[in-house]
């Protein structure tokens, strides 16, 4: 049955909703007047910085609502703990509970929490070499080989030895008692070499999602010298496929852990990380998804050269690659939809043919694009 829709009824409920949205301003203007205007106009200051580091000195970090009571009324005690957060640039805080320390403790923290966190962005698919020492990770990794690959970075680092199929994770607390004192990245995302299958030659055990595989492989622009190489990827690699690795047998780490490690191991030419799409990268198709950022207090008053901004695109670039091409990382990502995208709107790869394109590349289907919802949606939403 077909209800037609009576417009002037829609028109009074259009009424009803104008009225409550004014008489909802009325009501901030009356009651939450002071909050919002403080809230606007409050910034803060390198006084407040002083205080708070003066109470962290006094009290100990933990200790946010003394601080607030006798130091800065103005600011809540969580208010002051993302303050500290971002002074000690750490997120957990729990290991530095009760800790005291003056400017320079805190800055040296920062310091070395900045250097860990730096390392262990640059750990997710890199070669990761084991200096042999660290008893306890190496109880709780399994006793995994030396030279391994980290495959994702999520509450726990997860590793692999792609020759025996071992797989172990090291987990927070382990992470940050070692100081990584043992596992060391051997590369970055700077030293990733395309490589095309050539044919896939061995098929070993599964373990998981991943299959491992023997492969020949060469350089994606030079099909004159080939290598074989064991990869754990066997689950998303066949011949005619591309992927990114690590050229093992040219490269010069300057590690004495590695160099130690090669003297009395067998190293593989090549070590393959992650399945690569080079015709899904030359076609420059505009994105129809983006993603919601939190604002951040940026050093320096924000002043960056301009090397500084191109490498802080360049990996913002790769991150969004990553959520393109890994379904599960985007599955614990919330995606929106980008409205400045259209569907008639022209795109670069239209040139291309489309037969070139990888079928098997995990398109972001509308159907995971949440809906951005704006202040007014959010107030309709609640008085609905």
């Amino acid at each position: 049955m077909v209800v037609e829709k009576d417009l002037t009824k829609g028109n009074k409920i259009k009424e009803e909703l104008n009225k409550k949205h004014e008489w909802v301003k009325e009501m901030r203007k009356k009651f939450c007047g002071t909050v919002l205007k403080t809230n606007e106009v409050r910034k803060w200051t390198s006084v407040e910085r002083n205080l708070l580091i003066k109470g962290i000195e006094k009290y100990g970090i933990g200790h946010f609502r003394e601080i607030s009571e006798n130091l800065l009324p103005k600011w809540s005690g969580n208010d002051l703990r993302i303050k500290t957060i971002h002074l000690i640039g750490r997120q957990n805080l729990k290991l530095y509970k009760d800790w005291k320390g003056g400017e320079e403790d805190i800055k040296r923290e920062y310091n070395r929490n900045k250097e860990i966190g730096l390392k262990c962005n640059a750990w997710k698919n890199n070669c990761l070499i084991d200096d042999g020492n660290g008893k306890k990770i190496a109880h709780n990794s399994s006793m995994i080989n030396q030279l391994c690959i980290c495959y994702r970075i999520s509450n726990t680092i997860q590793i692999i030895d792609p020759n025996t199929m071992k797989i172990a994770e090291i987990r927070p607390q382990t992470y940050w008692e070692s100081k990584f004192s043992q596992f060391e990245a051997l590369c970055s995302y700077q030293d990733l070499v395309e490589y095309y299958i050539i044919d896939v030659l061995e098929y070993g055990p599964r373990v998981g999602k991943f299959q491992q595989i023997t492969v020949e492989v060469c350089l994606s622009n030079d099909f004159s010298n080939t290598f074989i190489a064991r990869t754990h990827l066997g689950n998303v690699l066949k011949a005619g496929d591309h992927a990114f690795g690590y050229n093992l047998a040219h490269a010069n780490f300057n590690n004495r852990i590695y160099e130690d490690y090669c003297r009395s191991n067998s190293v593989p030419d090549v070590v393959l990380v992650k399945k690569s799409y080079p015709s899904r990268r030359r076609r420059n198709r505009a994105r129809n998804w983006k993603l919601k950022e939190l604002a951040m207090e940026e050093e320096n008053n924000g002043e960056k050269t301009k090397a500084e901004v191109a490498k802080a695109e360049q990996d913002y670039e790769l991150f969004l690659r990553d959520i393109e091409e890994d379904p599960e990382l985007r599955g614990m990502i919330n995606l929106y939809k980008n409205p400045n995208t259209r569907p008639d709107q022209p795109q670069d790869d239209e040139m291309l043919d489309e037969s070139e394109a990888e079928e098997d590349f995990p398109e972001i289907q509308l159907e995971e694009l949440l809906d951005e919802l704006t202040l007014e949606d959010k107030e309709d939403v609640e008085m609905a």
